[in-house]
Order: structure tokens, then C-alpha cells, then sequence
């Protein structure tokens, strides 16, 4: 099996991969949608809004969790979760990558 090379990707393509990796799912851009237009939303919220059970929801946003694009905190009972600043930005600066000269 070959060996994976990176160096000859920009930080900003091998950043960008990682994320369209993370949200490569329609249910993970929904939920990162919603994030985007909001500042924090419950499990439960996000749930009726993607019309996805709370446990499907759930094991989505672990994997934008795990990938660093959202974070979580309590309040109360409730989890609710929030976009990364640095997810923000790398969507605010999503066209600018298709203008970039490929490496």
C-alpha cells in the first residue's frame, strides 16, 4: 500500500479535507447549517429539525465533536452545542479556497 503524501497539500487544502471529511454526511450539514445560523442548540432541538430520532442526532454531532468543529456545554439538564470559531471561519472563507492557486 502506497504512502499518503500530505506535504505537497497547503495547510489550507489538507484543513479543508478534514472538514468536508467531518460534514460528509447530509445529516452532519444540517445540523452544522443550523449551528451556523444559531448560537447554541439542544440535542433535542437539532433533532426536530433534522426529523432524525435524538440517538441518530446525537451520534452525529460526536463526530463533529471528535473532529473539533462544534464544542458542547451543559446548561441545566440540557447539552447544548455550539460552532468552533474555527469551524465559523473556515465556512466564512469557503470560496476563497476554490480561488487559491492549486500548490
Amino acid at each position: 500500500m502506497g504512502a499518503i503524501k500530505t506535504d505537497q497539500f497547503t495547510t489550507t487544502q489538507l484543513s479543508f479535507a478534514r472538514t468536508a471529511k467531518a460534514i460528509g454526511h447530509p445529516a452532519r450539514i444540517a445540523i452544522v447549517q443550523t449551528l451556523y445560523r444559531q448560537i447554541y442548540s439542544s440535542n433535542l432541538e437539532l433533532s426536530a429539525i433534522t426529523k432524525l430520532s435524538e440517538t441518530t442526532v446525537h451520534q452525529h454531532l460526536q463526530e463533529l465533536l471528535r473532529a473539533g468543529l462544534i464544542s458542547g456545554c451543559y446548561h441545566g439538564k440540557f447539552h447544548y452545542y455550539r460552532m468552533t470559531d474555527q469551524m465559523r471561519k473556515q465556512i466564512e472563507s469557503l470560496t476563497g479556497i476554490f480561488e487559491e492557486d492549486v500548490k
